[in-house]
């Protein structure tokens, strides 16, 4: 009878300790997310450089009238795990048609930054096009923790008519 009070004294703490160990993980992940994901996105609100089109894209126009976008996205990661981000941009017609899309994403060590560079092209038929209709952004950035399991998204669409 002793021997059972016993084991059952040290399941529970056990257990308990799981559980608070379970705690600090999912608090320490939260933290992560939330500090990784605002401090990433207040460098999208600050001003662009001169030359630079909205959120700092840069443009490039290649002789046949092709168009290169490319949006440099810095990350931090200021939380206490490492992160997994992700940047999807894609370029829309009004009519909702993909007209071009890219991706990046890296592995940032805590306590670090790194850039992700998403480029899109858009070829001369449909960048004639955008002339007389503003095309929609598609915007989705992911960042995950605590070995992919975790995981917030924000998304945004922009322009358009």
């Amino acid at each position: 009878m002793g021997n059972s009070k016993s084991i059952g004294r040290i399941l529970t703490v056990v257990s308990i300790v799981a559980t608070l160990c379970v705690f600090a993980v999912i608090g320490a992940s939260n933290y992560t997310l939330a500090t990784s994901l605002t401090e990433s996105l207040m460098g999208l609100l600050e001003e662009p450089p001169e030359g630079e089109g909205p959120l700092g894209m840069q443009m490039i126009i290649d002789p046949s009238g092709g168009v290169t976008l490319t949006l440099p996205f810095t990350v931090q990661n200021p939380g206490l795990m490492e992160v997994s981000v992700t940047l999807n941009l894609t370029l829309l017609s009004v009519d909702g048609e993909v007209i071009a899309e890219g991706s990046d994403s890296k592995r940032i060590p805590l306590g670090s930054s790194d850039e992700l560079v998403v480029s899109l092209y858009v070829s001369p038929e449909d960048a004639v096009m955008f002339e007389t209709s503003p095309p929609i952004w598609r915007l989705l950035f992911e960042c995950r923790t605590l070995f992919d399991l975790v995981g917030i998204a924000v998304s945004a669409e922009m322009g358009g008519v």
